[in-house]
């Protein structure tokens, strides 16, 4: 927490932040966004030691820019998950042996006994970056950050020039000296040291220096030594002692104060921005981290020293030595500005300093400088990585796990290529503007099952590649055009991939392998230059004695891998040996492990037990050394490779040589944008409120994580993180913290999904608009404990999170069902400028039902808490309450969800809770054809006092579309736009698309493709009937279970695309005699009567059917498609295999994968999507075909009448 006076431990801080500011103040602290490419900017996590991201204390600190947060996307069965093992592996969090085999991000029984991932599982992971990763980011920035420095104060033109001679030079100081003099700097000089004394101290080593600045009061001095050898004989004094004060001796320009006085101006930063702790440590800004200091020493100079010495080391672990230091590290690379460099860290020592300020500033890190050759090393990478399902009936979780994800690695089967969740779950991607890499996974399947040869493999890269390109390119391209029509922003980054560029890596999960193009290049370049000269190509020895390695490189990307020679390229240097390599150990198993075994093989090492040509391709690929270290410091697991099977020593060999996790933490590195960058352009679609001009939007656009921050977290899902059969499970929240700091035990107040703030009451309120009461709306809670997750049910407890975080959040479960929004309680601004973070927006409905009851009354209880853990942890489950049976009906995706989902409340509920379970039952929706008469339907309210005449008719599908995907919505949208809209996609005459006549949408809860209109003329009283009339038609537009003796429409389903006019009306002008217990039953008389007057028509959920097989099954295909009712059967051939493709009622589609694949002999491979709602055949009210079948049997289950009420019977006459 902040403190309003340093504690004990760190007296010192104060005088040292002072001596920090005297120049920081004077320089402009305006923040400035971080600066970087699309490609994301090169942040990483300045953390050292732990795994856990934290200290000793458990507090999560560390840069956002530092993080990673993605998500791994694929079609079922396309290898995600092995590839996931990997990645936990090289964290620590997995046996390296049980990597590619374990799935061990498939945690639960249910995942293990299917094979499939049914869960979304969060997993934190942390991993030591090399230093070149950096340092390429730092390439592919240069030109961008040399841009935004021009721009910056004078003292960044040169980074080499100290603040302090810069405020000199301006202010009229004599001239500094030359820039590259040895200057070094002599401190902690007792007072009244004269000059002769120094000078005499100084002599006594190098006779020929020449005292620069000497300043007794002060206590130190500036001398120039004559040689270099005499300069590190002064140098040597540091430490020693002189008149009783222990002597400092350091470059000039190199004291831990300057250097991070010199990285605060760099950055923009106060002093005050750090912040002290309670256990004698500082808070570094901007999430950077907590640094525990040293313990105090003797002297003050020495003590604020050794504070600043140590967040300059804490700092130096991932930044480079420009961005730190802003020169050499090394004696003869410090560069020398002026003699007023250390003046100013005297100049006010006995100044204290508030720890209060402004913090509301972004860093500039990652920003490289041509002039600073030097390599920066990161120390790590954070990786919050969500492994989502890939079967269609779980595709809600894929939702959930994008939304608080920024990057997406898509793996694609390299055989079977895209299909068809491939690209649902690359559209959602890119909708949710979360950027994607490519992984082609299953390489090895072509080298080993189908034998292509290397140009054959490039080809089937380059279609896969093509076609994943044409989906991104089209969904951004309907992007863009819904934005201009919006007025909106509709420029987007190209984010195609491409081997080129190295955003697709391919390899094979099994075999724990993985590649890209430009890491290969740089390993082909260090065979070119480590060749004898006499067979280097000429352009390389060139390059060589031009830049050496890095400049071999970049002609060899112009040379070998340039546009015309690329394909060429790529399958001699790459392929090719890669394919070598696998053909050769099959061979290995072969006739040369036959011989060794006759000859007592088996008990020779290293590579002397591989085949002559083995060896030969692991010398030619420079792995000699790699493959007889691991070999002999491993022998007995090397003894086993040898004797087991071929694919055994593939995975041996390929992980020493292309390991997975190395090029996917590359890949995730450099080319996914860390929080800082993505949340820039996600802001506008995760924040409902403007993003300029309100507090909470600004600070989720900057990723701001600073003190005056307001804390917005997105929840989107429950997790389990402990559970017993029969007892409550502890949920955490899976939640991603967008801006500010959240704290074990802190209160926050919790948003619900589509929360509309108040009105501003210093607007005027339009007519027909009422303003959201807080009170109403927003509840609080405590947050109990923070986690980290680890995979599957294991996590780590932090004591807080900053933005950019994706951590479990435990206390929230009885305020939150599934989705949510967290800020400050009390709220971070005026309620009405505090908005919620938008809904999810689910490709799949629950489209299958069951009801479920407690066979023991006793137990109901049990079964309601199991219900509500079952709701709040599977995004697409949906509990109702069935009003007529007091049963639970459990809605699913399909089939395979629903039976998940009961076996997990089995699992909630224990085995001593006994349920019954009904057959499945779908979800109906029920619509009009034409329009009903034009005088309208009448009823009359019990009084007779009252009269209402209504008139159905079907809204314009592209309206219906709108609304229930909620691209139009119309409690978000303004009135004109709502009615722009109207007029636009439904043909609403401009008179009845005004708030005034636009009375209510419904059902109530979001997605009511159904609307009421005013359009009477001239009647007296209508204010007086809206309340009622708009209660009656969202209760009639909704599901029932119960009988209404006022009607229903056919079945009691949820309405769609239904327009009601109220066409005339009398209206009694005493209120008393038109309450809602008058209006309402006359309302939904006529409401029912017009509709099914109207041609009345029953839609039932349909699945969009994709099924590939051999070509030579075609015709099996179609016969069982077409047998089930099927519509718009095609099908697609492409090689030897044939897609067919066709939409299939869901309830005719039971069993279907079981009769495709019998009669195919395993061949088939069918996915079923939800399309949406196609019309039942026949006509419901005159009793013929399956949708009057269908009616009949839900109007029996329901308790209703067998017969559809006659019009006749609803309405009364004149």
């Amino acid at each position: 927490s902040r403190l309003t006076k340093p504690p004990a431990t760190t007296g010192s801080i104060s005088e040292f932040m002072s001596n920090l500011s005297s120049t920081t103040n004077s320089m402009s602290c305006s923040g400035t966004p971080v600066r970087s490419s699309a490609d994301g900017p090169c942040i990483f996590r300045a953390e050292q030691h732990s795994p856990l991201r934290g200290n000793e204390e458990g507090t999560a600190h560390f840069a956002a820019g530092h993080t990673r947060n993605i998500s791994v996307i694929a079609h079922v069965d396309h290898g995600k998950t092995t590839i996931c093992d990997s990645l936990l592996a090289k964290s620590g969090l997995l046996n390296r042996k049980k990597a590619g085999t374990a799935c061990a991000l498939d945690t639960s029984a249910e995942e293990q006994e299917r094979g499939i991932t049914i869960h979304s599982t969060a997993v934190s992971m942390t991993f030591k970056m090399p230093s070149e990763l950096l340092q390429q980011r730092l390439e592919q920035h240069q030109d961008e950050v040399q841009a935004a420095d021009a721009a910056d104060t004078a003292d960044a033109a040169d980074p080499d020039t100290d603040a302090g001679a810069v405020a000199d030079a301006a202010a009229g100081a004599d001239a500094a000296p030359p820039a590259r003099r040895k200057l070094l700097y002599f401190g902690n000089l007792t007072f009244g040291t004269s000059k002769a004394e120094f000078v005499a101290m100084v002599g006594a080593v190098d006779e020929a220096a020449t005292i620069e600045r000497f300043n007794s009061k002060r206590g130190f001095a500036v001398a120039e030594p004559s040689t270099a050898a005499k300069a590190e004989a002064l140098l040597a004094l540091n430490g020693t002692t002189f008149k009783e004060r222990v002597l400092t001796v350091q470059l000039f320009g190199r004291s831990a104060r300057h250097q991070l006085r010199k990285l605060f101006m760099e950055r923009e930063l106060k002093p005050s921005d750090i912040t002290t702790t309670s256990t004698g440590g500082v808070m570094l800004p901007q999430g950077l981290g907590l640094v525990q200091l040293p313990s105090r020493g003797k002297g003050a100079v020495a003590q604020k020293e050794a504070v600043a010495q140590t967040v300059v080391d804490y700092l130096e672990t991932y930044s480079s030595k420009h961005q730190v230091g802003g020169g050499a590290k090394d004696g003869g690379g410090a560069e020398v500005d002026t003699e007023h460099e250390h003046e100013h860290e005297h100049e006010h020592e006995d100044k204290g300093t508030s720890l209060e300020g402004e913090t509301s500033l972004d860093l500039k890190l990652g920003a490289g400088s041509e002039s600073d050759g030097s390599d920066s090393l990161p120390a790590q990478l954070t990786v919050n990585c969500i492994d989502s399902p890939g079967h269609v009936d779980f595709n809600s979780e894929v939702t959930a796990a994008l939304r608080i994800t920024d990057g997406a690695l898509v793996i694609v089967d390299a055989l079977d290529g895209p299909c068809v969740m491939t690209f649902n779950v690359l559209r959602q991607a890119v909708q949710e503007r979360v950027r994607p890499v490519l992984l082609l996974n299953k390489v090895d399947r072509l080298i080993l099952e189908q034998q292509l040869t290397p140009p054959e493999m490039m080809a089937r890269f380059k279609s896969t590649i093509a076609e994943i390109n044409g989906c991104i390119a089209d969904e951004q391209e309907a992007m863009r055009a819904e934005a201009e029509e919006h007025g909106m922003d509709s420029q987007l980054p190209d984010w195609r991939v491409s081997l080129e560029d190295g955003t697709v890596a391919f390899g094979s999960g099994y075999f724990g392998w993985a590649l890209a193009i430009p890491t290969a290049m740089e390993r082909l370049a260090a065979r070119v230059v480590a060749m004898p000269p006499a067979k280097q190509p000429a352009w390389a020895q060139e390059a060589a004695l031009q830049g050496g390695h890095a400049q071999v490189v970049a002609v060899m990307r112009d040379v070998w891998f340039g546009p015309k020679a690329f394909d060429k390229s790529v399958c001699q240097h790459i392929l090719r040996p890669l394919k070598r390599l696998h053909e050769l150990c099959q061979a290995q198993y072969g006739e040369f492990n036959d011989d060794a075994a006759a000859s007592g093989g088996g008990g020779g090492s290293g590579l002397a037990t591989l085949s002559p040509a083995l060896t030969e391709l692991l010398r030619q690929q420079g792995l000699t050394e790699i493959v007889e270290s691991a070999a002999t410091g491993n022998k007995d697991e090397w003894h086993e490779v040898l004797e087991g099977k071929p694919k055994d020593l593939i995975r041996w060999i390929m992980k020493l040589w292309c390991p997975a996790a190395d090029a996917l933490v590359r890949l995730i590195a450099l080319k996914l944008p860390s929080p800082i960058e993505a949340q820039r352009y996600r802001a506008p679609l995760l924040y409902c409120g403007p993003v300029d001009g309100n507090k909470v939007g600004r600070a989720v656009a900057k990723c701001s994580s600073t003190a005056e921050a307001p804390l917005t977290i997105f929840v989107t899902k429950l997790c389990p993180l402990s559970s017993k059969p029969g007892s409550k499970p502890v949920l955490g929240a899976l939640a991603r913290v967008l801006s500010g700091v959240v704290r074990v035990g802190q209160e926050v107040s919790v948003l619900p999904p589509g929360y509309e703030p108040p009105h501003d009451p210093a607007l005027p309120t339009a007519e027909g608009e009422a303003g959201v009461e807080e009170a109403a709306t927003v509840k609080r809670a405590k947050i109990k404990r923070i986690v980290l997750f680890k995979g599957g049910k294991e996590s780590t407890d932090v004591r807080e999170a900053i933005a950019g975080d994706v951590v479990g959040l435990v206390g929230l479960d009885q305020v939150v069902i599934k989705t949510a929004t967290l800020t400050n309680h009390p709220l971070p601004d005026e309620p009405h400028a505090v908005h919620g973070l938008s809904t999810l927006a689910f490709n799949v409905a629950p489209v299958v039902r069951v009801a479920v009851s407690a066979v023991r009354a006793e137990h109901a209880t049990a079964l309601r808490l199991g219900l509500r853990a079952l709701q709040s942890t599977d995004p697409g489950v949906v509990v109702e309450s069935d009003v007529l049976t007091g049963e639970q009906v459990v809605a699913a995706a399909g089939e395979l969800h629903l039976d998940v989902v009961l076996n997990t409340l089995k699992t909630f509920i224990g085995s001593k809770v006994q349920i019954k379970v009904s057959e499945p039952r779908l979800a109906y929706r029920e619509s009009v054809a034409a329009g009903g008469d034009a005088g309208g339907c009448l009823a009359k309210s019990a009084n007779k006092l009252n009269r209402v005449w209504i008139r159905a008719s079907p809204l314009a599908p592209d309206l219906v579309d709108a609304l229930e995907s909620g691209r139009l919505d119309p409690e978000k949208s303004d009135a004109a736009e709502l009615s722009r809209q109207l007029v636009a996609l439904g043909g609403f005459d401009k008179a009845h698309a005004s708030p005034q006549r636009l009375w209510a949408f419904g059902p109530e809860g979001g997605g009511g493709a159904n609307v009421i209109v005013n359009t009477t003329q001239g009647v007296q009283g209508m204010d007086g009937l809206r309340q009622s009339v708009v209660a009656a038609f969202r209760r009639f537009c909704a599901a029932t279970a119960s009988p209404r003796p006022s009607g229903c429409g056919l079945c009691g389903e949820r309405m769609q695309g239904v327009r009601f006019d109220i066409v005339d009306a009398k209206v009694h002008n005493d209120s008393r005699h038109r309450g809602p217990s008058q209006i309402e039953p006359a309302v939904e008389r006529a409401l029912s009567a017009a509709f099914l007057e109207a041609a009345p028509v029953l839609y039932e959920p349909t699945y969009e059917v994709t099924v590939t097989a051999p070509a030579g099954d075609l015709g099996t295909l179609y016969d069982a498609l077409c047998s089930r009712g099927a519509s718009g059967v095609t099908h697609v051939q492409m090689r030897e295999d044939v897609t067919v493709t066709g939409v299939l009622p869901v309830a005719l589609a039971n069993g279907l994968t079981d009769e495709l694949r019998g009669a195919t002999g395993g061949r088939a491979f069918p996915t079923m999507q939800f399309s949406g709602f196609g019309q039942l055949e026949g006509d419901a009210v005159r009793g013929d075909g399956r949708a009057a079948a269908v009616v009949r049997a839900v109007r029996e289950r329901k308790g209703l009448c067998a017969e559809i009420p006659q019009v006749s019977s609803l309405v009364d006459k004149m």
